[in-house]
């Protein structure tokens, strides 16, 4: 790989590291607003049961919310 490959590189991996970032913290202010609107939430216990229930089956829970 040539240096001015490898820059090239390097800056589209950090240009789409970026937008990741970006996108994610929109996405947590926009959930923060929604649950101090709406005042629903999940317990963290219902949201691990539901990932442990995913990973093992594939299948997806209802949440309790509360």
């Amino acid at each position: 790989m040539t240096t001015h490959a490898f820059m090239v590189e390097a800056i589209k991996r950090a240009t789409e590291h970026q937008s990741m970032r970006h996108s994610f913290i929109r996405d947590a202010i926009e959930s923060r607003k929604s649950t101090i609107k709406t005042g629903k939430v999940i317990q963290l216990e219902d949201a691990l049961e539901r990932i442990r229930s995913q990973v093992a089956s594939k299948k997806t829970l209802k949440v309790k919310q509360g």
